[in-house]
C-alpha cells in the first residue's frame, strides 16, 4: 500500500505529548527525532513514520499522528 502520510524522510519531529506517559517517552527517547522511512501499518491501515530518536540506538515506528514537524527537509 502506497504511503499516503504528510510527512517527509528527513524532517526533524517532536513527540506530541498529550500525557505522562509520552512526556516520560520524550525524556527516554530524547526530544527531537529524524525521520528515516515512513509506511502505511497497522489494523486499520494508517500512516507511519519510523523515528532515529536522540537517545535510541535504533529507529522506532510510531503513528504520524503522534508525532508534529518541528523543522521540513528542504530539498
Amino acid at each position: 500500500m502506497t504511503y499516503k502520510g504528510v510527512i517527509q524522510i528527513g524532517d526533524v519531529v517532536v513527540r506530541r505529548k498529550k500525557d505522562l506517559l509520552d512526556q516520560k517517552l520524550a525524556e527516554r527517547d530524547g526530544e527531537y527525532g529524524i525521520v528515516v522511512d515512513r509506511s502505511m501499518e497497522g489494523n486499520p491501515r494508517h500512516a507511519c513514520v519510523h523515528v532515529s530518536w536522540s537517545k535510541r540506538t535504533r529507529p522506532v515506528s510510531i503513528s504520524e499522528s503522534y508525532v508534529e514537524v518541528v523543522c521540513t527537509n528542504s530539498k
